[in-house]
């Protein structure tokens, strides 16, 4: 039971993240970015968004491209996606600061005497997600919406918790679909863990 406390509490917003990009590494560019709430009881608030490739500073990835050329026809969509509804790199910053504010604000809001709220954004890979997309606002002169002293790492805690039988909904490297998905098998993990 310590585990869920440790994660799921009054005090902590947890927000899971899931990128589609053009490589594997900081500094390359970043087609989707998929953020969604959760705690012990399921998935909460969501966004998606579509930074745009030629707003961004990045070195596409060969082995990445070639990649993507495998893909399903939904899931290389995000290309078509990021052309017709992308938006300014500043603009996406914008939108997930404001996402994770409204958030702490409902948090708060519904806690009193809360002055402080941790937040919490996992991603899949201690150096991918959030890494990612820190340096491509980073490169833009903008500072992160988060604190990154709350990064946490999906892959690390699925490793040691082992990943739970869940059914998987949507469609696979779809940013948002991923970041539900991950979402879920965590809470399970813990869950399971906690039994």
């Amino acid at each position: 039971m310590q585990i869920l406390n440790n994660v799921f509490n009054e005090r902590t917003i947890n927000i899971m993240m899931d990128i589609e990009t053009t490589g594997v590494r900081p500094g390359c560019r970043v087609l989707s970015i998929g953020l969604v709430a959760f705690d012990e009881k399921g998935t909460g608030a969501s966004m998606l968004a579509f930074p745009k490739l030629s707003d961004q500073v990045g070195v596409d990835d060969g082995n990445t491209m070639g990649w993507w050329d495998t893909q399903s026809a939904e899931a290389k969509s995000v290309f078509a996606d990021n052309h017709i509804l992308g938006e300014s790199v500043e603009n996406t910053y914008k939108r997930i600061k404001t996402f994770i504010d409204d958030l702490v604000d409902a948090r708060k809001s519904l806690s009193q005497g809360l002055d402080k709220v941790d937040v919490r954004i996992w991603g899949n890979g201690a150096t991918f997600d959030n890494s990612i997309v820190q340096h491509m606002f980073y490169a833009k002169g903008l500072p992160i919406p988060w604190n990154t002293f709350g990064d946490r790492c999906y892959r690390t805690a699925i490793n040691m918790l082992g990943r739970p039988n869940i059914q998987r909904q949507g469609t696979h490297h779809d940013a948002l679909h991923d970041a539900v998905y991950q979402a879920q098998c965590l809470i399970k993990a813990l869950e399971n863990a906690s039994e």
